[in-house]
């Protein structure tokens, strides 16, 4: 028995085109969706530290409204950034919120090479320090005070008490254990 031969008249065929397009154009947007929400998700989360202070400061990260990326280079108000000079981090705690840091904001922390070294740091800058000690394991953010004059490879920093005053941190950071300056910051 042979099967009827299948005429298709054009209109059909273009038709067919058109929702053939229509569906690839469907699964790849969610696969970029997909792929994007586990990038995000996936950021190391980094602790913020004790209640935010009341004061603002230039040092404060830049807020960004919109981040235009596209892998190589990501642009913050007008202005061109390499990716490869960034560690995206995610702000774990809202204990730096009067320095601009909400909790779940993305942070882009400027690393530490050859243009941009360590001797860079300013008073409240805020530092994104790598622990491994006894008591912690993983990434702190922390407030620069200043080099410890007797120790000039530590630096000394702060974080805030519940009513806003300064807390020195328990114990001076290794000047190689500080990875970067947050400089940007985004919400979801």
């Amino acid at each position: 028995m042979e099967l009827p031969a299948l005429k298709l008249d054009p209109e059909t065929i273009v038709v067919n085109i058109i929702i053939v397009i229509a569906f690839i154009i469907l699964v790849v947007y969610v696969v970029r969706s997909t792929i994007y929400r586990s990038r995000k998700n996936n950021l190391i989360k980094v602790e913020t530290g004790r209640l935010a202070y009341k004061m603002r400061s230039a040092n404060d990260p830049v807020p960004v409204d919109r981040l235009v990326h596209n892998g190589k280079q990501f642009i913050v108000n007008g202005k061109k950034h390499l990716t490869s000079n960034y560690i995206l981090v995610r702000a774990e705690g809202a204990y730096m919120r009067d320095r601009g840091i909400n909790d779940g904001d993305i942070l882009y922390v400027r690393k530490f090479d050859e243009v941009f070294t360590r001797e860079q740091i300013h008073p409240r800058d805020i530092l994104l320090i790598y622990l491994n000690d006894k008591r912690y394991s993983g990434y702190k953010i922390r407030v620069f005070k200043q080099y410890n004059p007797e120790h000039p490879d530590e630096v000394e920093t702060y974080y805030y008490n519940e009513d806003g005053t300064e807390h020195n941190s328990s114990k001076n950071h290794n000047v190689i254990d500080v990875k970067g300056i947050i400089k940007y910051r985004t919400t979801d």
